[in-house]
């Protein structure tokens, strides 16, 4: 009987062959389409997020396996999670991805103190690096007190996920960037509005609590067409920036296929810096979302091939 991975090779040559996803080299940009922008290779990830609704009609027994076979086929180097394991014990998860060339490099968890030392040991056993959140945790950031109390969480979090050698991360939305608290951000006695995002930067200890910037998101909190805003934003903030959720962005604000929005990727990768731990591709509502993948990986790689591990 073939095992898993045979399987999963098999499903991905089906998909290939009948166009589900390519698997060659990208050519040059269409009209409409930004030129590529490398970054290093073994840095390219996917959230897996994107890819809920992908390979829907193969069995939930296999279709995390096949996810990661047609993840390793694109190229995508890194994986981050957000529902747990899939049905799988962490080892079999780990297996899985290993035998397709994907580190998991993260994951999207709980910020319930209750339950963290359970979702350390379990992103430590799974290889990651990095753990953390799609938002900032409770009690929230409605209030300036609720903020102030939501960086104290983020700090004890924090300290216990470096005592395991991992680095706590947390994730934004446009509503970090819109919302504003009377603050004192530069110490002068005088409090003024202040970004919710910046007090939490301010109020956490940078080896503590670091920021996994969504590129989309930021845009639309700072204004679609205020790009200049948002490179100033980064630049400001790239020592605290450990990840990046790399999702393009419509004119009007919608998501958009990597290099096929108005971000100028070069200029705000610069921005970032080479302290980026992982360029994780994102898309929330991608329609075909292999295809999407392939796209995306086309555009941080330039179309090179995979390197071996």
């Amino acid at each position: 009987m073939a095992n898993q991975g045979q399987r999963a090779t098999a499903m991905v040559a089906a998909l290939a062959s009948a166009g589900a996803i390519g698997l060659g080299v990208a050519g040059p940009a269409a009209a409409g389409e930004a030129a590529c922008v490398a970054v290093p290779k073994d840095r390219i990830a996917v959230q897996l997020y994107s890819l809920r609704d992908a390979l829907a009609s193969t069995s939930p027994a296999d279709r995390p396996e096949a996810l990661f076979a047609a993840l390793g086929a694109i190229g995508f180097a890194g994986v981050e999670r957000f529902a747990g394991t899939s049905g799988l014990t962490v080892d079999a998860y780990r297996a899985a991805a290993d035998r397709h060339g994907l580190k998991v490099v993260g994951s999207h968890e709980s910020l319930d103190p209750a339950g963290w030392a359970g979702r350390l040991a379990e992103a430590r056993a799974l290889g990651q690096t990095h753990i953390g959140s799609g938002g900032f945790g409770g009690p929230g950031l409605d209030t300036l007190e609720d903020t102030l109390e939501t960086a104290r969480n983020l700090n004890r979090l924090g300290e216990q996920a470096a005592a395991q050698g991992l680095v706590l991360v947390v994730h934004n939305h446009d509503g970090e960037l819109t919302r504003l608290h009377d603050y004192d951000l530069d110490g002068d006695g005088a409090p003024e509005p202040t970004r919710v995002w910046e007090i939490i930067a301010a109020e956490t200890e940078p080896h503590w609590v670091s920021f996994e910037l969504d590129v989309h998101w930021t845009r639309v909190g700072l204004g679609v067409d205020r790009f200049e805003e948002t490179l100033d934003f980064v630049r400001r903030h790239r020592d605290r920036i450990a990840l990046l959720h790399v999702k393009d962005t419509t004119a009007d604000g919608s998501i958009a296929d990597l290099g096929r929005g108005t971000t100028d990727w070069a200029r705000l990768f610069e921005a970032a810096g080479p302290g980026v731990a992982a360029y994780i591709w994102e898309h929330d509502n991608p329609a075909d979302p292999l295809a999407s993948a392939r796209i995306a990986y086309d555009f941080l790689s330039c179309g090179a091939a995979k390197p071996h591990s």
